[in-house]
């Protein structure tokens, strides 16, 4: 069980990593290039990244830990 937890913990790190550097990316290309944007802005463009990946892994975790322990229940029932 807590390998699978472990391991679940994991892939939403790397999915929040992920959302974090598709935030940046595209408020880049939004600010930057289409609207002209002044580069100062990458600063907040980051720091919007950075505020994402913060609040998606902890909003995370309590799921899979819950759902984890839902399916080890579940499947101690059915033995």
């Amino acid at each position: 069980l807590t390998t699978k937890i472990t391991l679940l913990a994991k892939y939403i790190g790397y999915m929040g990593v992920v959302a974090a550097s598709l935030a940046f990316i595209v408020s880049c290309i939004k600010g930057l290039w289409i609207k002209g944007d002044d580069p100062k802005d990458l600063i907040q463009y980051f720091i919007t990244a950075i505020t994402v990946l913060a609040v998606a892994v902890p909003e995370g975790l309590p799921l899979a830990v819950t759902l984890a322990l839902a399916f080890s229940s579940h499947k101690m029932m059915s033995v």
